[in-house]
């Protein structure tokens, strides 16, 4: 991989993989992630696959070894940076949702989080809950942020519950 774009592969394993994969990374002195450790995986099966049959690509003094390590450690580096990066920008847009949306102003894509959980009704069942319509006639909002934003906070809160009444979703805040 060289400089320039980078294209996020997601993947999906069982549990207890992820977990004792996690654990070989917490224990080890040569990952200090699982991503690191995925990617070393898949480099040693690529370059093993593309060796002579019985040979390793390998030098036999253990040069090309260090310098493929250090090429991974940059790397590593570069990803851990972006991580960092994303992390950064993630708190930024969780700590607007929480702004009065006049100080949104300028950033109109922060979703009202505190807002629409204001507009909840409060309750103890769904006989309580009103739909994404409902919710958005009370708001300054379409019903596609007001959707988005309550499906967010069910996810995210334990407070915000949500059930199906006929066709539709309802929502409301849990007392």
């Amino acid at each position: 991989m060289g400089e320039g774009e980078y294209t996020r592969v997601n993947m999906r394993v069982e549990s207890e993989t992820k977990e004792r994969w996690t654990d070989f990374v917490d224990e080890s002195d040569n990952y200090t992630s699982l991503s690191g450790l995925i990617r070393t995986a898949v480099k040693n099966e690529i370059d093993q696959s593309h060796a002579p049959s019985g040979q390793t690509n390998d030098d036999g003094d253990g040069q090309a070894d260090d310098d493929r390590l250090a090429e991974l450690l940059e790397r590593v580096q570069r990803v851990e940076e972006h991580v960092v990066e994303i992390e950064d920008g993630v708190t930024r847009v969780e700590d607007r949702g929480s702004v009065p949306k006049e100080a949104q102003v300028d950033e109109p894509r922060a979703y009202p989080d505190g807002e629409v959980f204001e507009a909840l009704p409060e309750g103890d069942d769904v006989g309580d809950g009103e739909t994404v319509g409902q919710l958005a006639e009370k708001l300054p909002y379409g019903e596609g942020v007001v959707g988005h934003t309550v499906r967010f906070m069910e996810q995210k809160s334990g407070r915000v519950k949500t059930d199906r009444v006929g066709e539709q979703s309802v929502y409301w805040k849990e007392v």
